[in-house]
């Protein structure tokens, strides 16, 4: 653990370095692992959060709360806050309004440094919509063995991800990382397993 910190440190990614945190914190019982299977709105919220994120930044981009932000940023880190993402994602939004619905279809069209405006970008509306969705039925679906710390932990560390994802690319690409669907992979055979031993 202390080996990964040193090394996120190094990479100088706060984003990766809070979801550490965040994932360490719940690793220890600090925080409590089976919350998000429990709280079906705490879970809805973080699978919508990097699209909140990016939509909450470029409305409130010209704050004092923003500004505030960008002078402890520029202090402790010395980058600004977002390190210019705001103008990144303000052209994102801009893109989907051009194809709302449906989007580009190009997934690589943009380095929008937050998977949501990716899928929005490239697949629309429609397309953000059905795959928020289909995250969240395997999810609703893992609530029916609330008490499984297996799934607790996959649930967790898949949501984490997704606050990582609100500020890094990855999550979305032609050559994506295939971690977060292998938690995914691995929450679906876990169900199944159950399944399968409750009914034997």
């Amino acid at each position: 653990l202390i080996s990964m910190t040193l090394m996120m440190l190094a990479l100088d990614s706060r984003s990766c370095t809070i979801g550490l945190l965040v994932l360490t914190a719940f690793s220890f019982g600090l925080l409590p692992r089976g919350v998000f299977l429990k709280k079906n709105w705490m879970r809805r919220l973080c699978l919508v959060l990097p699209l909140l994120i990016a939509l909450g930044t470029v409305l409130f981009q010209s704050s004092q709360l923003f500004v505030t932000l960008n002078g402890y940023s520029m202090e402790y880190f010395g980058k600004p806050i977002f390190n210019g993402r705001n103008t990144i994602w303000e052209q994102g939004f801009s893109t989907l309004l051009d194809m709302p619905l449906l989007g580009s279809g190009r997934i690589n069209a943009g380095y929008w440094h937050n998977c949501a405006m990716t899928v929005l970008t490239a697949f629309g509306i429609v397309g953000y919509g059905l795959w928020i969705l289909y995250f969240e039925i395997i999810m609703w679906d893992a609530t029916k063995f609330k008490e499984d710390k297996c799934l607790q932990c996959c649930v967790t560390a898949f949501l984490i991800i997704m606050f990582q994802q609100s500020f890094e690319l990855g999550l979305v690409s032609t050559a994506g990382s295939m971690l977060p669907y292998l938690i995914i992979g691995i929450m679906l055979a876990r169900m199944r397993y159950l399944r399968h031993k409750k009914s034997a």
